[in-house]
């Protein structure tokens, strides 16, 4: 990169990176000229617990199958592993949002719709998701009808901010609790199908779309599972890198604590 200093830190003509002076790494290299503390390290929302842990290779087999039906079976063959955290953050520390790419000593590298494919295992082929508003009723009528349970305002026992549903985003462990048990051997195949549809919701809001709630997860993906075999129409890889690239760029930012997103793509 010719604007770069090879014997300093930082962009030394800032015609390309004219966002540095917000960058989190300006902190890095203008530290002892600002006063200013260095940056801790990320928190890396990523959410390796919940019913998805130990339980994705005993998975009941009629579950699978409509996960498979879904197109998103390449998500139950990603590996569960610990995220580094302070190894994301020295790469968002070297993430441009004017590039959308990582700025390293040998040049410049990004995380591409292949990556997304072939690691973790989801189709970047087909229509675009655009969410919509439920045409007819609410998220919680979305929620008794695709997963047959209506989430209560509040819960029993808790005083403030207890909203199991607050929009689209409800509660993990309220939700976790309420499929906790194994589906039996006569279950009714529209039971089967919920079941399935919450290990979607699980494997999406855990694996692709993470946020930076960290107890909870969106129900926003049910409206492509109706029925479950509508989830094989969309390009689920482009929609999950645009949202990481989005939680990168904000990342980089030098007010930024957290970070979420697909981080084991990030990782690996």
């Amino acid at each position: 990169m010719p604007d770069m200093d090879p014997h300093g830190a930082g962009p030394a003509i800032q015609t390309l990176l004219m966002r540095q002076d917000e960058h989190r790494s300006s902190l890095l290299w203008d530290v002892h000229l600002e006063g200013k503390e260095v940056p801790g390290v990320l928190t890396c929302r990523h959410r390796d617990k919940g019913l998805l842990e130990g339980r994705v290779d005993g998975l009941d087999p009629r579950i699978v199958a409509y996960i498979t039906d879904a197109g998103l079976d390449g998500l139950l063959r990603v590996p569960n592993m610990d995220i580094d955290h302070a190894l994301i953050t020295a790469l968002v520390e070297r993430w441009r949002p004017e590039t959308h790419s990582f700025h390293l000593p040998h040049g410049e590298m990004t995380i591409t719709l292949q990556d997304m494919e072939v690691i973790m295992g989801v189709p970047i082929d087909g229509l675009p998701l655009v969410e919509c508003i439920p045409s007819t009723g609410s998220w919680r009528d979305v929620c008794l009808r695709l997963l047959g349970y209506i989430p209560p305002d509040r819960e029993l026992g808790r005083k403030k901010n207890t909203g199991v549903l607050e929009g689209a985003s409800i509660k993990a462990k309220w939700l976790e609790d309420r499929f906790s048990n194994p589906l039996s051997v006569d279950a009714p195949e529209a039971l089967v199908q919920k079941y399935a549809r919450f290990y979607i919701v699980e494997l999406l809001s855990g694996t692709l779309f993470m946020d930076k709630s960290g107890e909870r997860i969106s129900i926003r993906y049910l409206q492509f599972f109706d029925p479950i075999i509508n989830g094989k129409k969309y390009s689920w890889g482009s929609a999950a890198l645009s949202w990481l690239y989005r939680h990168l760029c904000k990342a980089s930012e030098k007010t930024a604590k957290q970070i979420g997103g697909a981080l084991l793509l990030v990782q690996l």
